[in-house]
């Protein structure tokens, strides 16, 4: 039954005309943002001034940007999947054929997946862009100066630093009942309360510890796909310690909510 939620779940969400806009979007960002560098370089990539950067370039720069392209569409999504469903009543109808659990664990799965194509679109729309430019300027492209396995990590690594935001709006639309609330508060949250929290208590310890910490601290395993290594400042996690964090604080959230949903009156 959970694979038939998770199905069902993935098929109404897609079938909406917002993760394609997304998906479209985030093409246009990172389009538009290697457009500006290569363009603004080119006579200097040119003359051999400034030596034209490897795909690894590319693909770290695409990923780099993925949850300021993600968070609110993340936060969207989560809110949808989970308010809708008070809304439109259909969490009755799936919960006389399967356990809450099993129903807020599809959720999930779904938003992971989700949040897993967002990053794998982010990375492909990065490379296709950097291809073409390097055509253009140089004459030729290569992949050269790629690690692959590297590039699977970071991908897997943006992936879960991306986690809690998600679980953290189904978790609030299962506590306001509502898309449009849960997603306000998400936005708040994610936009707002951790940029103010970052510029106000910088210099403090604590703030490492923020989700957007940890999203930085991985973005430092990004330079991995070009066989680099840099070294992580010590007021951020090493990259591993925080996808950890990361999916410890996913695990965290979805536990409550799942123990909310089983005691919730979802008839009122």
């Amino acid at each position: 039954m959970w694979f038939a939620l998770v199905s069902i779940e993935w098929t109404r969400l897609t079938r909406r005309w917002l993760p394609w806009v997304a998906v479209a979007l985030c093409g246009l960002f990172i389009g538009l943002s290697l457009h500006h560098y290569y363009v603004l370089s080119a006579a200097d990539f040119s003359s051999g001034a400034v030596k034209l950067p490897g795909l690894s370039f590319d693909l770290a720069t695409a990923l780099d940007q993925t949850l300021v392209l993600g968070a609110p569409f993340i936060v969207i999504f989560g809110a949808a999947l989970m308010g809708d469903d008070y809304t439109q009543r259909t969490n009755q109808h799936w919960l006389l054929r399967a356990s809450r659990t099993t129903s807020l664990l599809a959720k999930f799965a779904v938003l992971a997946f989700l949040i897993l194509l967002w990053n794998l679109a982010t990375l492909l729309f990065g490379g296709a862009f950097g291809l073409g430019y390097k055509l253009w300027i140089s004459g030729g492209a290569s992949v050269a100066g790629v690690n692959g396995l590297e590039t699977a990590w970071a991908l897997l690594y943006m992936t879960l630093v991306c986690l809690p935001y998600g679980v953290l709006t189904l978790l609030l639309a299962l506590l306001t009942r509502s898309t449009f609330v849960s997603a306000a508060i998400g936005f708040g949250y994610t936009l707002v309360v951790e940029t103010l929290l970052g510029a106000v208590f910088y210099q403090s310890d604590w703030i490492r510890w923020l989700p957007r910490s940890l999203y930085l601290s991985a973005t430092y395993r990004l330079n991995h796909i070009g066989n680099r290594v840099v070294e992580v400042p010590m007021t951020l996690h090493e990259p591993v310690t925080a996808c950890l964090l990361a999916a410890g604080y996913s695990v965290l959230l979805l536990g409550i909510a799942i123990l909310w949903y089983r005691r919730q009156d979802v008839g009122g």
